[in-house]
Formats: C-alpha cells, structure tokens, sequence
C-alpha cells in the first residue's frame, strides 16, 4: 500500500522523505552549522503552510482574506520546509528549531535558504512537466 508502478518502476504516492542539506558558515569557534530542508512537501504541510495566510474576514464569516502580515513573512514557508538544523547563537549555544529562531534569522540566512527552497519547487515544476511523480508545494 502507499506505491504505485509508473513505466514499471514502483513510485511512491507518499511525499519523500529524503533531505537537503544548506551548509552555513561555521561559527568563529569552528562548529558546523546546517540547516535541513524537505526534498518537497506532503499535501498536509502545503495546507498548514498556505492556511497560515488566511483569515477570516470577521469572527462569524466563512469569507477569507489574506492576512498581509502572514504573506509578508518568509517564517511561514521555512516553518514547513525546515525539517531540522545546526545552528548557534553568537555565544556558541546550540538553538533550537522555533517560529521565533526562524524570524531572528538574518536576511541573508533566510535568502539563501528561501533561494535553495526555490530552486527545490522549480525541479518538482520541471518533474511535473516531464510527466514524473511529484508533489504540490
């Protein structure tokens, strides 16, 4: 259960499991920092990530909107994409995987990330195309 056959190969109609490493720069102490990223969504992580951009026009509507200081905010996406890191503080104490230590991150620490995230979506898209497995994200 849970594969399918493709070509004759057997496909996963799961997400997969597999990771992509972001190497950062190692502190001035020397200690490797990473940050892990999903290979692509599972349809579960997808909608929490894009239902994290709307709300509710008012408390008794069914109407949505969306909450522009949600779709400002890069936070939501690394939320669902980052799977696990290696990262420290500038006293060289290890952090750990939070909302709030993904929005102190800096901006060029969040854009190399949200570029490798891009380029991870572009190769799902390229999949799509070629008429391979892949999921929505």
């Amino acid at each position: 259960m849970g594969r399918r056959e493709r070509d004759g190969a057997r496909v996963s109609v799961f997400a997969s499991k597999q990771r992509e490493r972001v190497e950062l720069e190692k502190t001035e102490s020397g200690k490797e920092q990473w940050i892990d990223l999903r290979r692509e969504l599972t349809a579960g992580m997808r909608d929490y990530m894009y239902g994290r951009l709307y709300k509710r026009k008012s408390p008794n509507s069914d109407d949505l909107e969306i909450d522009v200081e949600a779709a400002l905010s890069v936070v939501q996406t690394l939320e669902a994409w980052i799977v696990d890191w290696q990262v420290y503080d500038e006293d060289g104490e290890a952090v750990d995987l939070s909302p709030a230590a993904l929005g102190a991150l800096s901006m060029e620490t969040s854009e190399l990330v949200m570029q490798r995230i891009n380029e991870l979506r572009a190769e799902r898209d390229a999949r799509k195309k070629a008429g391979a497995p892949g999921q929505e994200s």
